[in-house]
């Protein structure tokens, strides 16, 4: 039925506390806004935490709000993993802009139909990769941004858009 606020209050101060983890994966589990807001205030000055995976959770866009209010700051942080979290219409930029050393950012599966057309244009430099697989981007929008996508090239494998410096997937 998900993590219940007295064990995430808990695991939030053993993970202020935690001053070797790289990698943290909490998968599946029904985490909430609330709950994504208290661990980015555990995140925020973490000081070896690089990898985030927050998959398949219940965070929804208000969530990632309050995460990226929170976790605004951090600057080892590279790899965020927010796939199938209900998020959407909108790209959550503010993750992006909240991370300055962010250079992956997963968001495979969600309700994204909405990214900003300066997304594309000026892009944050930090940021190689991007994972937009299974939302509700359309290709044809991306064609009208003004100037086109200069990343936009035809994947050789497979019929999906990639949106990327090196790479991030849009499908068609």
């Amino acid at each position: 039925t998900g993590i219940s606020s007295r064990f995430s209050d808990a695991f939030c101060k053993e993970l202020k506390d935690n001053e070797g983890l790289e990698s943290l994966a909490i998968t599946d589990s029904f985490m909430n806004h609330e709950q994504a807001q208290r661990l980015g205030a555990a995140v925020r000055d973490h000081k070896t935490l690089r990898r985030l995976i927050l998959r398949g959770n219940a965070i929804h866009s208000s969530g990632i709000e309050l995460l990226a209010k929170q976790i605004g700051g951090n600057t080892v942080l590279t790899h965020l993993d927010l796939d199938e979290n209900g998020i959407g219409p909108d790209f959550p930029l503010c993750v992006v802009l909240a991370l300055p050393s962010l250079a992956k950012l997963n968001l495979y599966g969600n309700h994204i139909a909405k990214v900003p057309h300066k997304f594309f244009r000026e892009p944050p430099p930090q940021l190689e990769d991007v994972d937009l697989r299974m939302n509700s981007i359309k290709a044809s929008e991306l064609a009208k941004t003004p100037p086109p996508p200069r990343w936009l090239v035809r994947d050789q494998h497979s019929s999906s858009k990639i949106v990327s410096r090196r790479r991030a997937s849009i499908c068609a």
